[in-house]
């Protein structure tokens, strides 16, 4: 019977230390990978850290966000791990362009993403 391993990192991250969070999910992983593992998933918003409160508000630190998520999917690839789905968790923002109530457009967005082979190839945000 095939088998599946899935690594849960649930890792301490820092609130707004965007680099040092991509830094300790590089890391994981590629212990998550040399333990076996088929998936590795992280906690809720764990390149920014959580709680972000605030900061969610600064549209430079929603775009630091999803710039490092992008750079995030290119890294794994490139120190070979790109081959492994990772989940990670990271502040987005709507792309949307009317606003809905309570929702201007381009509002923050707790999100989820896959990275696989140096690629976003999935987004979902939280409901």
């Amino acid at each position: 019977m095939p088998q599946l391993r899935l690594a849960l990192n649930q890792i301490d991250s820092h609130v707004g230390d965007i680099t040092a969070n991509a830094d300790s999910v590089v890391h994981w992983t590629r212990h998550s990978a040399e333990q076996g593992a088929h998936l590795v998933a992280f906690p809720e918003m764990v390149l920014t850290g959580y709680p972000v409160e605030d900061l969610a508000l600064r549209g430079s630190f929603v775009e630091a966000s999803r710039a490092a998520l992008r750079g995030l999917a290119r890294r794994l690839a490139d120190e070979g791990l790109g081959e492994l789905p990772v989940v990670v968790g990271y502040l987005d923002r709507s792309e949307k362009a009317a606003p809905r109530l309570g929702l201007p457009a381009g509002s923050p967005e707790n999100a989820a993403a896959v990275l696989h082979r140096g690629e976003v190839v999935l987004r979902f945000a939280k409901h």
